[in-house]
């Protein structure tokens, strides 16, 4: 079911009348805070969004941009994935502790073998992206981690080969996306480029 928004999304002619919806969006304070000064960034969200089949409110609480690149909330994919009808199977186990632990996760699409991902500490250690979120919070960094890779692999055509926002490392407990969140995360996609 579309909303109204979405209706006059899909009716504006111009980018002009985009550009309004993305102003409106701002006034109304439901634009992330990162773009409330962009009415050009909320449209491509919501555009980004719509692609994937999204409305565009999911799309703004779950979509972001980084150095020109679209990424998503982790679960927000994954439910996309779900909603597509081709995942057949999904399992997660962290196994170990501390420098030991690890992640596994296992998917299996529709009429192929199931893949088993692993990210663990000791791969973050050695990437070095090891700082004071992944000391408190290892199972949700493996986690993620894995769950990306496999995401991207498995089912690259409805990621669209987005990268998580917590696979990035931008998580901040107190406010979302400040200038250092953002450069930290603008560095992750640089050196993911690198070793891909």
């Amino acid at each position: 079911m579309k909303g109204k928004i979405q209706k006059l999304y899909e009716k504006a002619e111009t980018v002009a009348d985009l550009k309004v919806i993305g102003q409106m969006i701002i006034n109304s304070g439901l634009a992330p805070e990162e773009h409330r000064n962009n009415p050009e960034a909320i449209v491509m969200i919501i555009e980004h969004g719509l692609i994937l089949g999204l409305s565009w409110s999911v799309a703004l609480t779950n979509i972001y941009t980084i150095d020109g690149n679209f990424i998503m909330r982790g679960d927000a994919l994954l439910g996309l994935v779900r909603k597509s009808g081709e995942l057949e199977e999904f399992h997660s186990e962290t196994k170990g502790n501390d420098d030991t632990l690890c992640t596994y996760i296992t998917l299996k699409r529709k009429g192929e073998k199931a893949q088993e991902f692993k990210y663990s500490v000791q791969m973050a250690i050695e990437a070095g992206i090891i700082d004071n979120w992944w000391k408190r919070t290892p199972e949700r960094k493996t986690y993620y981690k894995a769950l990306g890779y496999g995401l991207r692999t498995v089912f690259s055509d409805i990621t669209q080969g987005m990268y998580l926002k917590e696979e990035l490392d931008f998580e901040n407990e107190d406010k979302s996306n400040s200038d250092m969140d953002i450069k930290i995360a603008a560095e992750t996609l640089k050196m993911i480029d690198r070793n891909s």
